[in-house]
C-alpha cells in the first residue's frame, strides 16, 4: 500500500484541556481558562491532584514516638478511619488547596501533608473544618498513609520530621537513597531547609545511620514548581504532540480501516482525544464513531 494523507482535524492538547476542565469543575474548582497556556494549566491539574490526596483504602501506619493531645483524639480517630476506607479527607487541607497553582514547600521538599483538626465546618467556608494551630503532619503513598506526628502551624522546616520518616518507615524511602554520597556537611538543619526554600532549592539529609537521602517529595525547580510536577506537564505535553503528528502521517490507515470495516469512504477524518476512568487514552474518528486505545499518555 502507498502511503497517502487524508485530510485531518486533530488538536491533542486542546481536547485534554477539555478533559482537565470537566475534572476540575467535578472537584469543585474553576474550569481551566481559555487564554490560560497549555504547560500550565497541565502542571496546575497535577499539582491538585497531588495535594487532593486521592481517594483510596490505605494502610495507615502511626509513628512509634506519636503524640496527640487528647482534645485532638478523636479528630485523629476519624482521620484514620477515612483513611482506611479510602474517603475524603478534604475538610481537613489546608484553604490554599483553592488555589490550583499554589506550591507547598512542605510537600514538594518532603512529600508530607499537614490536616487541620477541628471539630466544626469552619465559618468563613463550610467545606472545610475549623482551622487549628496544631496540625496532624503525614505522608501518603499508593497504599499507606504514615502518621508523623501533632506538629504547630508554621512547623514547616523542622527537621524532627525528617528524622521520624527515616526511623519508622526507612523502607518506604529506599527510592530516594542516593548511593554516590556518604556524607552531607554541614548538617541539615532547620534553618538550612528555611534558607533553601526561599531560593526555590532543596538539600539532601543524611539519617541517623548514615544514609543520605534526595527529598521525599521529589524537591522543587528554580520556579518553585514541584520538580515531578515539571517532568509531567514537560513529558505529557511531548506526548500528545508526537501522537499527534503520528495520527496525521498515517491518517490513510484510519481510512483504509473505515473502508475495510464499514465499508465507510472518508474525505476528512476528525479526531478527538478521550481520557477513560482507568487513565488510559482513547482517540475516537467523529464520522464514524470508531474507537481506538492508545493507553496510558505517560
Amino acid at each position: 500500500m502507498i502511503p497517502y494523507r487524508i485530510r485531518t482535524q486533530v488538536n491533542l492538547k486542546r481536547d485534554f484541556m477539555e478533559f482537565i476542565s470537566k475534572q476540575m469543575m467535578k472537584w469543585g474548582f474553576p474550569a481551566v481558562k481559555d487564554e490560560q497556556e497549555y504547560w500550565s494549566a497541565i502542571y496546575e491539574f497535577y499539582n491538585l491532584q497531588l495535594r487532593m490526596i486521592d481517594l483510596r483504602k490505605r494502610e495507615v501506619l502511626v509513628a512509634s514516638d506519636f503524640l496527640c493531645p487528647s482534645k485532638y483524639e478523636d479528630v485523629v480517630e476519624n482521620i484514620i478511619e477515612n483513611l482506611e476506607k479510602g474517603t475524603s479527607v478534604f475538610p481537613y487541607l489546608s484553604k490554599n488547596i483553592l488555589e490550583s497553582n499554589y506550591n507547598d514547600p512542605l510537600l514538594n521538599d518532603w512529600g508530607v501533608y499537614h490536616l487541620h483538626l477541628g471539630k466544626k465546618k469552619d465559618k468563613h467556608n463550610p467545606r472545610f473544618i475549623e482551622r487549628t494551630k496544631e496540625l496532624l503532619f503525614l505522608r501518603i503513598d499508593s497504599d499507606k498513609a504514615y502518621l508523623i506526628n501533632i506538629y504547630k502551624h508554621g512547623d514547616w522546616s523542622k527537621t524532627e520530621i525528617l528524622k521520624s520518616i527515616c526511623a519508622n518507615w526507612p523502607e518506604s524511602i529506599d527510592e530516594y537513597i542516593v548511593d554516590s554520597c556518604f556524607e552531607v556537611s554541614p548538617k541539615t538543619t532547620e534553618a538550612t531547609v528555611k534558607q533553601a526554600r526561599k531560593k526555590n532549592a532543596f538539600v539532601l539529609h543524611q539519617s541517623e545511620i548514615g544514609k543520605v537521602y534526595l527529598p521525599f517529595g521529589g524537591g522543587v525547580a528554580s520556579s518553585g514548581h514541584n520538580i515531578n510536577g515539571v517532568k509531567y506537564a514537560d513529558l505529557l505535553l511531548t506526548n500528545l504532540e508526537r501522537l499527534e503528528k503520528t495520527m496525521i502521517e498515517n491518517s490513510y490507515l484510519f481510512a483504509d480501516a473505515f473502508i475495510r470495516e464499514q465499508n465507510i469512504e472518508l474525505s476528512e477524518i476528525r479526531l478527538k482525544l478521550f481520557i477513560g476512568q482507568n487513565g488510559s487514552a482513547y482517540i475516537m474518528e467523529l464520522n464514524s464513531k470508531e474507537i481506538f486505545e492508545v493507553g496510558p499518555l505517560i
